[in-house]
């Protein structure tokens, strides 16, 4: 009779998903109740990571969505650290409370002439009141310093950060792993696991054996190119030196960057192979052309340098790279991304610009346009930021809007 009634107690304290888990761990069927929902939720977060990252129509790309992203976890982590370091401080006051409560009301019942059974029941209720609460708080990270669960935390942060800085991610479903590797860094169980590997490590091996340490959490399948057999490449450890070619055109040249990294990012800059291989002032021009669209379009304090900093060849890198074989269709990264269809789109507005009789026909293809562009564009000079030579025959967001601003010629469309 009695160990069924404690089986009823145990089981009444199970929630449905203590026995779901316990049946059956996360199931076996992909679908589940809760999907719609979840997915809807999903949605909902994108659309408002979006927003915090400067874009109501989520016009943005998956690197710059994720920066966004890490930003929104990070506040929401040193609340969680705040939180902790205030609930730690407070277990002690607790349990003072709790003796000082017990020894107040034992010395009334004495005083009152209570019987001992009563004292004694008194005693022991609070007794077990004060063990309940260490069981209930007895965690490791309850325990530990809250400086050491801090400093695991941001240089994990700040690893991760740099790490994947040279990641392309270039899809939702990469972006959202992404931040759901980064959401686990601030994780209490992630925490406690860190701290405990740390402690075995170096009982085991001591401060050499820390070294060779790999984190919990990483970024080493985050934008990982794939195997034909479908496994992932594996990448290196360390980055090699940046290659002394690619000062011209980097903002930081002392910064380690891997040489595809860099051709990589060119390439979506629309810069040929051998700019790639070897930058010169026209990669250089191009890397301009970049940045006054950036400017433009998302952020008011990009310079026009034709050096790239470690944000602008990361957001770069979230791009689709130009195609080598049509290097007349786009000569750079506005072009390309303002222009699908390439530089005829912009034949009624170069006209504009050309006396009558230079003017192009309606059907003129890519050559024709581009060799009209320098002529075009030497009719606006006194209206464009970016006069470099090396621009003379592409499409610049400043060349644009000085023809835009042209009056119509007749019979325009």
């Amino acid at each position: 009779m009695f160990v069924g009634v404690m089986i009823a107690v145990v089981l009444q304290g199970c929630s449905n998903a203590d026995r779901q888990y316990f049946d059956s761990g996360i199931g076996t069927e992909l679908g589940y109740s809760t999907l719609p929902k979840q997915t809807t939720s999903q949605n909902d977060y994108v659309r408002y990571i979006c927003q915090q990252a400067g874009s109501v129509n989520c016009a943005v790309d998956w690197n710059t969505f994720v920066q966004a992203g890490m930003n929104d976890i990070d506040e929401r982590c040193d609340g969680y650290l705040a939180w902790l370091d205030a609930r730690r401080r407070s277990n002690g006051a607790v349990l003072d409370q709790i003796s000082d409560t017990q020894t107040a009301t034992e010395a009334v019942l004495i005083a009152t002439k209570a019987g001992s059974l009563a004292i004694s029941l008194v005693g022991t209720a609070l007794g077990f009141a004060r063990e309940t609460f260490n069981n209930v708080n007895s965690r490791l990270l309850m325990e530990v310093n809250h400086s050491t669960v801090q400093s695991i935390v941001l240089s994990n942060q700040t690893r991760f950060r740099d790490d994947l800085r040279t990641k392309s991610i270039g899809t939702r479903p990469q972006a959202v792993y992404a931040l759901r590797q980064y959401l686990r860094i601030c994780m209490p169980f992630t925490i406690e696991t860190e701290i405990n590997n740390t402690l075995t490590t170096y009982a085991q091996g001591g401060t050499d054996a820390l070294d060779n340490t790999s984190p919990l959490v990483d970024t080493a399948v985050i934008g990982a190119p794939m195997a034909p057999a479908g496994k992932v490449e594996p990448r290196p450890t360390k980055v090699p030196p940046t290659g002394p070619q690619y000062a011209i055109i980097l903002a930081n040249p002392k910064t380690a960057f891997s040489e595809p990294y860099i051709k990589g990012v060119l390439g979506k800059l629309c810069a040929p192979s051998a700019e790639q291989a070897k930058p010169t002032a026209k990669t250089a021009a191009r890397i301009i052309a970049y940045q006054q669209w950036l400017k433009a379009r998302s952020d008011a304090s990009t310079k026009l340098t034709g050096k790239l900093t470690d944000g602008e060849m990361t957001i770069a890198n979230g791009y689709v790279s130009c195609n080598p074989n049509k290097q007349t269709k786009f000569a750079n990264f506005y072009e390309k991304e303002t222009y699908p269809e390439g530089v005829t789109d912009v034949i009624v507005l170069i006209n504009r610009a050309l006396p009558e009789g230079s003017r192009l026909p309606a059907g003129a293809d890519q050559q024709a346009v581009r060799a009209k562009i320098p002529q075009a564009r030497k009719a606006v000079e006194k209206n464009l930021t970016l006069t470099d030579p090396q621009l003379s025959d592409q499409l610049t967001t400043d060349f644009i809007l000085a023809l835009s601003k042209l009056p119509p010629l007749p019979g325009e469309e």
